[in-house]
């Protein structure tokens, strides 16, 4: 299933199809998104894909093979999916059932039969809650530890990471991303280098070459950094740019050598994004490029280590001098302003865009 699609979807289990069609038909009327599951064994499949991404599910108690209670112990047992909001949707007399349910984690009741304003109304609160947890939970709760922590060991990466979110904060921007994915393709270029914390100090710091059994040690970040962030319970698109923002276009990257389109668009942003600051920044076993020759390097991988489109819209962006780059170059107190400034922005049209 399409990861944009099912984004904030109300995922509703129940064995009746008259029950999911009446369910679809008053919450699409009113704008909401919607997958169904036609038994509690499909819809713990559909969770387990698709957890992270779905608002809200509702669910039938009282179904054969695989009941309601099953499925709230299944996805309640699982540590990305605790915060789900589980709407049970029961008989209004049934005071056993709910209080069963309510002690296994389900977070609202709606009586049958279901009134349409409080369903609308219901889950549209659970959808709202659910974005600001994974918000809150994706960055703001871990970002300044981890990335103080990625930066004491490593002087050389100070404001990297805020710098490759300006970088493909404006990227985004030339591309025309909606907002559901430019605030987590922020959050993920900010969050990339997590990984890093499980490096030993004598690679991350070796001011030669690595070794070959080294170079497969820090390459082991990407898969360490995504892992954290599964377990943080993040957006997938956020875990998409720590995972693959090392892939190459020609498919000669890693960690799944994918190739071309491939790789997520993410990830083809955030390594421009990733690759640009690298060649511009003092490391220990180089100096830094100029702004000019890092975009010649950029224009001589087009199409070979970067996706040539989003290589064109970063030199587009370069060259208007676009306040995101401006602010990059400055760097410090004043880009970290900018760009928490420029998060909130993008949560609260988000939650305008989408209510």
């Amino acid at each position: 299933m399409d990861l944009r699609s099912s984004r904030d979807a109300v995922l509703i289990i129940d064995d009746e199809a008259v029950n999911r069609e009446l369910l679809k038909a008053q919450l699409e009327a009113a704008g909401v998104k919607t997958l169904e599951a036609p038994s509690g064994l499909e819809g713990i499949s559909i969770i387990e894909q698709l957890g992270g991404e779905l608002g809200a599910v509702l669910l039938d108690l009282h179904m054969p093979r695989m009941n309601g209670f099953e499925v709230l112990r299944r996805v309640r047992a699982g540590n990305d999916r605790r915060h789900l909001p589980i709407i049970v949707v029961t008989a209004a007399t049934d005071r056993d059932s709910r209080r069963l349910a309510a002690g296994m984690g389900a977070d609202e009741f709606l009586a049958k039969p279901v009134d349409q304003v409080e369903l609308v109304a219901k889950v549209r609160n659970a959808i709202k809650l659910r974005r600001l947890l994974r918000r809150s939970i994706s960055v703001q709760s871990v970002l300044d530890g981890l990335a103080v922590a990625i930066e004491a060991r490593d002087r050389y990466t100070e404001d990297h990471t805020l710098r490759v979110a300006a970088y493909s904060l404006g990227l985004a921007e030339a591309l025309d991303l909606p907002l559901d994915v430019r605030l987590p393709l922020f959050e993920g270029a900010l969050l990339h280098d997590v990984g890093k914390v499980a490096v030993p100090d004598s690679i991350l710091l070796k001011e030669g070459r690595l070794s070959e059994e080294e170079f497969h040690i820090m390459q082991r970040h990407v898969a360490v950094g995504a892992d954290i962030c599964a377990a943080m319970g993040v957006e997938a698109i956020v875990t998409q740019v720590v995972r693959h923002h090392h892939e190459r276009f020609d498919g000669d990257g890693y960690p799944g050598r994918l190739t071309g389109v491939q790789i997520p668009l993410v990830g083809r942003i955030a390594a421009v994004a990733d690759a640009f600051d690298a060649m511009t920044s003092n490391r220990p076993y180089r100096t830094a490029l100029s702004w000019d020759a890092a975009t010649s390097e950029l224009k001589e991988g087009r199409g070979g280590q970067w996706d040539p489109t989003v290589v064109d819209a970063f030199l587009d962006v370069l060259s208007l001098n676009h306040h995101l780059m401006e602010a990059a170059r400055m760097g410090g107190t004043r880009l970290k302003q900018m760009l928490a400034l420029r998060r909130d922005h993008l949560a609260s049209d988000l939650d305008i865009g989408t209510a």
